[in-house]
């Protein structure tokens, strides 16, 4: 496995994910604080990982492309996209996936579900990134 040098980048984008997967802990436990952004954990090695998203670390390389992570869980599920297998299928339109958390986002777009409303002119989006690449449309900022 190989590690990022401290201050190294990588955009690879995992960090914020990482954030949520962090389980914060409920009042009156026993907690650890983050001191940049007062989130709490129930152990300090979850408050130890969490804060690896403050100082960008990624120490969890993938040897096949080079994306990095702050966790070796997240690299684990990384993975699976260079084995090539797709285990999920959409029941709908048969479209396979390589992680159920896809497919559930996939599944989004037979609900005709489209949460994501545009401020200037009402019209709605079921993702939020085309949701943000329309409202350049209205700033006059093209792609």
């Amino acid at each position: 496995m190989a590690y990022l040098q401290m201050g190294q980048r990588d955009l690879g984008g995992e960090c914020s994910q990482e954030a949520e997967d962090a389980r914060p802990t409920t009042s009156g436990d026993e907690s650890y604080t983050c001191d940049q952004c007062e989130r709490t954990f129930a152990t300090k090695s979850r408050l130890t990982v969490h804060k690896r998203i403050h100082a960008d670390v990624k120490l969890y390389r993938c040897d096949e492309c080079g994306t990095s992570f702050c966790r070796s869980s997240s690299l684990k599920r990384h993975r699976v996209i260079h084995s090539g297998l797709r285990p999920y299928t959409c029941e709908q339109c048969g479209k396979t996936f390589n992680q159920m958390s896809i497919l559930e986002r996939h599944r989004l777009l037979h609900s005709g579900i489209k949460p994501h409303t545009c401020d200037e002119c009402g019209l709605a989006f079921t993702w939020l990134p085309s949701l943000r690449k329309h409202q350049l449309s209205h700033s006059g900022i093209a792609d």
